[in-house]
């Protein structure tokens, strides 16, 4: 009997039923397919660096030479033998080059932002993989395997020629083996890059290409935090070094993306849900007859909800069904980009997780469906006599007066009717306040990371671009001089004016690894010093800025990290020497994940111990448009053919693996889904009332109301709920923006991120092609009116 009424209840409402099976065919794939993707992206990291064998702590240093230990290494590595900490270390020799010692195949200029390092594929700092997730266990003399960014980036493939060459006249050619999967160096966050050649070809390398030379250092500790305090008490130069910890938390970008589908999944399912119980509520409301008829024979409650239980059972089944099968490959092509970078465990994922979320989602919507049916209980087999109504009003139809209003008749019914029962309309203001989060979400960040004012988030100044020259930073870097800086950035001002370029400032930014102190408590941070830079330039949240050589202005993360606060005393050594500085002044930065200590440009600092630089940065006296600063660009690279010249946003964007440019199909993909999600709930609610109204319109039809008259009523009356969730979302946008997606700012180190709005864009562009294709939907839908006639009018109340 159940699947006799089953099937006769299916086939009288087609269309209805079609769509409640869309939407939870769309959630089961989504939410499967996008928490499949999140756990292994999650769970894939930490296994790549345990299949890695990345240690607990890595250091890397940059002098020394072939076989022999500069004084610095030797240190470390005596601190190392004696660190109660440390159950285990490798020891590891690097070779580092730069842009202008790599030459492509192709004859082009070598893209390359920042120096390199070169190892053999056997070192036992950890093991390294080829893009097929295979180990690479051997190496043939005369071949390199490469970085992706790095391949990417000079549109290297397989088989293609590379050659790396020194100034003192040494070259090898090498044959691209491949792309590199590095569990250390391998994330778009990473600065620095890695190839690895076989054991003879480095070891030739080592002793006759004059490159520079440098170790790898790789911790294993019994308390890696214990271990990281003991080490920032001491000296050590090096280029950089940072916890295991910290090299998963570069991993973050592709989190992002499988966070934003997540999410999107989850609303998508809370929409379905949604829709779910007004389909419910409107079915039970329309079966009032059936449903007194049955009680009048005797079937009780729970035998009539049983009814609508089996068919909701039968169609979320079938939807997760089909919907587990698409999640599969949903499933593969969001993890297509992050295999790129991470080994992962053959199959990519557990279908068996996928397949127990499609249980899970058929248990939700029969649990959500058996709640929705507890209004049969209210029906009695009166309501079967009465056409499903009691007779009895305790309040007005509507709440306002035609006699009073000066709108059209049409106007006036979908005000009335929407201001009167707006409950019924509740489903498709939810539906696309939602959908305008989802949409704006993204689009805020793109703008935000693609803003020239992103600098100011990653405590940088104001520029019209950066100049940056890597050979010329280790240059400055090896010469170890402040006045060396300051020559570099008068050579560039007159290179440029005498190109007819006006410039009103350079200025660059020279960092460094230094140990901070408060009491007891040490860290070692990124600081950075400007040179034709005013402290007053930068941006700080809590505080003044630094003035005097004494004085600093500190992250809120270093803070913490040695509970100081301003006004206090804290002690950073330099050179050997520990010196007392007045904290003056808080800031956020993104930079080196929320690390940060500024100097004003007075204080003198050990250059010789500089990390690195962020090159030129340069000011034009004529503040150019978008057009002219493009313009200049191009002429500045042909004047130093061997920097890199870049705008703000390109700089920031090079420096956290161009996110926004991921983000950007997403935003696509979004906008989609929920343009989708809108036209589907409005075609279902607009067929829910052409089954539930016909009698209304059958009467206006009788008194002279036109086809196109009721299709106005019906559309004015979505475009008034539309009008009204699309309002709301885009005015709640930004604070939801700020609860996904600035969570991800605040990983990077931001306390709170300001998003940088285009109102064009977030107020009118898109909330606008979401109000069109809706509204367009909701006629088309409405058209079936013109199947109604008059005699329709006898089944009104």
């Amino acid at each position: 009997m159940y699947f006799r009424i089953l099937r006769k209840d299916l086939k009288r409402k087609k269309s209805i039923n079609l769509i409640l099976l869309i939407f939870i065919f769309l959630s089961t794939m989504f939410i499967a397919g996008s928490l499949n993707n999140f756990a292994v992206i999650l769970n894939g990291v930490e296994n790549f660096m345990n299949q890695s064998g990345i240690g607990d702590f890595l250091i890397v240093t940059m002098g020394g030479s072939s076989g022999e230990l500069s004084e610095n290494d030797r240190e470390i590595e005596e601190f190392l033998k004696n660190q109660a900490q440390v159950e285990d270390y490798t020891a590891d020799e690097n070779l580092f080059f730069s842009k202008n010692q790599l030459k492509p195949g192709n004859g082009k200029t070598a893209v390359l932002d920042n120096m390199a390092i070169l190892n053999p594929f056997d070192i036992r700092q950890q093991k390294f993989y080829d893009k097929e997730n295979r180990e690479i266990t051997g190496m043939q003399d005369g071949m390199i395997y490469i970085g992706q960014r790095l391949a990417e980036k000079n549109h290297l493939n397989p088989g293609d020629q590379l050659k790396i060459q020194s100034e003192e006249g040494y070259e090898k050619e090498f044959q691209v083996a491949g792309e590199l999967k590095d569990a250390f160096l391998g994330s778009d966050m990473m600065g620095t890059q890695r190839c690895v050649i076989s054991q003879n070809d480095f070891q030739e390398m080592s002793e006759e290409s004059g490159l520079l030379h440098g170790r790898l250092y790789s911790v294993s500790c019994r308390d890696a935090e214990a271990f990281q305090a003991e080490y920032n008490n001491c000296d050590f130069s090096e280029m950089f070094s940072c916890s295991r910890e910290l090299v998963k938390t570069t991993y973050v970008m592709e989190m992002v993306i499988a966070a934003v589908i997540l999410l999107v999944s989850i609303c998508l399912m809370a929409i379905s849900v949604i829709m779910l119980r007004f389909t419910i509520v409107f079915t039970i409301n329309e079966d009032f007859k059936e449903i007194g008829i049955m009680k009048a024979i005797g079937i009780r409650d729970s035998s009539i909800r049983k009814l609508y239980i089996v068919k909701y059972f039968v169609m979320a089944l079938t939807g997760a069904l089909f919907g587990f099968a698409a999640s599969i490959p949903f499933s593969w092509g969001l993890l297509m980009q992050v295999t790129e970078k991470i080994v992962i465990e053959e199959g990519g994922g557990s279908i068996l997780f996928q397949l127990w979320i499609s249980v899970l989602i058929v248990g939700v919507v029969v649990l959500f469906g058996y709640y929705s049916t507890g209004k049969i209980r209210k029906f009695s087999p009166m309501d079967a006599i009465r056409n499903g109504n009691s007779g009895e009003r305790f309040r007005k139809k509507g709440i306002f007066q035609m006699k009073r209003s000066h709108l059209r008749a049409t106007t006036f019914l979908a005000y009335n009717d929407v201001v009167s029962e707006f409950r019924k309309y509740l489903v498709l203001m939810l539906t696309s306040m939602i959908g305008v989060w989802l949409v704006v979400m993204p689009i805020n960040s793109i703008n935000t990371l693609s803003s020239e004012k992103i600098g100011a988030w990653f405590a940088l100044t104001e520029c019209d671009f950066y100049l940056h020259q890597e050979d010329k930073v280790s240059e400055l870097m090896a010469q170890g001089t402040k006045q060396g800086w300051y020559d570099y950035l008068e050579e560039c001002r007159e290179r440029l004016e005498q190109d007819g370029i006006e410039v009103e400032r350079a200025a660059t930014e020279v960092y460094f690894k230094l140990r901070v102190r408060k009491g007891e408590k040490t860290y070692k941070s990124f600081a950075i010093q400007g040179f034709g830079t005013s402290t007053e330039q930068y941006f700080y949240d809590e505080g003044q800025p630094p003035i005097y050589e004494n004085e600093i202005a500190m992250t809120h993360m270093v803070a913490k990290k040695i509970d100081a606060k301003l006004g206090d005393t804290v002690y950073i050594t330099s050179g050997g020497e520990e010196k007392p500085y007045l904290l003056t002044a808080l800031y956020q930065s993104m930079n080196n994940m929320g690390e940060g200590i500024r100097f004003t440009e007075k204080a003198e600092l050990n250059y010789a111990e500089g990390a690195g630089g962020f090159g030129a940065q340069i000011t034009l006296k004529q503040k150019p448009d978008k057009k002219e600063l493009s313009e200049v660009t191009d002429r500045v690279q042909k004047l130093f053919p061997e920097a890199k010249v870049e705008t703000t946003a390109e700089f920031i964007g090079s420096m956290i693996g161009d996110i926004a440019g991921r983000l950007e199909p997403l935003k696509l993909l979004i906008l989609a889904v929920v343009i989708a999600i809108n036209v589907l709930v409005v075609v279902l609610m607009q067929k829910m009332f052409l089954i539930r109204e016909r009698g209304e319109m059958g009467m206006l039809k009788s008194i002279g109301f036109s086809d196109g008259a009721l299709i106005g009523w019906q559309t004015k009356r979505i475009m008034l709920v539309l009008f009204a969730g699309i309002a709301a979302g885009t005015l709640t946008g930004t604070p939801f923006s700020e609860l996904t997606a600035g969570r991800v700012f605040q990983m990077m180190g931001a306390e709170k991120i300001e998003f940088v709005l285009h109102p064009l864009e977030i107020y009118a562009a898109y909330p606008a092609a979401l109000f069109a294709v809706t509204v367009l939907a909701c006629v088309l839908a409405m058209r079936r009116v013109k199947h109604i006639s008059v005699q329709e009018m006898n089944n009104i109340e």
